[in-house]
C-alpha cells in the first residue's frame, strides 16, 4: 500500500458524502471487501480512493437495487478486492483479475512441472519395456537352443538305438 494515501474516518465521510454513519457502516460491512479499509479499534478508516466506489454505492441503493445486484454490479466491473493479511493488519487491494491471473500462473507451473514429471515416468516405462522385451527375447533364444539340444540328444539316441537294433538283427 501506498504511505501516501489519505484515510478518512466515518464521522468525516459522514459530513463529506452527506451520507450517515450507520449506513456507511453498514456499507462497508456488506461491500467492504470492494473497499481499501482499515480498521482501527471499533472504527473504521477509508481510503481515499473508495470515496468514488462508496458514492457509486450510495447511487445503486438509491436507484433500489439490492445487495446481491451491487455485489454483481461492482464485481463485474473489476473493482478490487481486498483481502486482509495477518501478517501485517492492513489490507490489500486486489483486483479479481490480478487473482485469477496469480492462480492461472501457479496452476500453469504445476502443469509444467507435473508434465515433466509424466514424461519422466513414460521414459522409465519404455526402458523397462525394452527391458523386459530383451530379457524374454533372450529367455526364448534360451529355451528354442535348449529345445533344439534336447531334440538333437533324442534323435541321437533314437540313432543309437536303431543301431543296435540293427546290428542286433545282423
Amino acid at each position: 500500500m501506498d504511505n501516501q494515501e489519505t484515510w478518512h474516518s466515518i464521522k468525516s465521510l459522514e459530513k463529506e458524502l452527506q451520507i450517515p454513519d450507520t449506513t456507511l457502516r453498514r456499507y462497508i460491512r456488506q461491500h467492504g471487501h470492494h473497499l481499501n479499509i482499515k480498521k482501527n479499534g471499533k472504527s473504521y478508516l477509508v481510503a481515499n480512493e473508495s470515496i468514488p466506489l462508496l458514492k457509486k454505492i450510495r447511487g445503486l441503493y438509491v436507484e433500489g437495487k439490492s445487495i446481491e445486484n451491487i455485489e454483481t454490479i461492482l464485481t463485474n466491473e473489476g473493482h478490487p478486492i481486498t483481502i486482509t493479511i495477518d501478517n501485517h493488519r492492513e489490507s490489500k487491494a486486489l483486483t479479481l483479475n490480478e487473482s485469477i491471473e496469480d492462480i492461472k500462473n501457479t496452476l500453469n507451473s504445476q502443469m509444467d512441472e507435473q508434465k515433466q514429471i509424466i514424461q519422466s515416468l513414460i521414459q522409465k516405462i519404455h526402458e523397462q519395456q525394452y527391458y523386459i522385451e530383451a530379457k524374454l527375447e533372450e529367455r526364448d533364444k534360451h529355451l528354442i537352443e535348449t529345445l533344439k539340444e534336447n531334440q538333437e540328444m533324442k534323435k541321437q539316441i533314437a540313432e543309437d538305438q536303431q543301431k543296435k537294433w540293427w546290428q542286433f538283427w545282423k
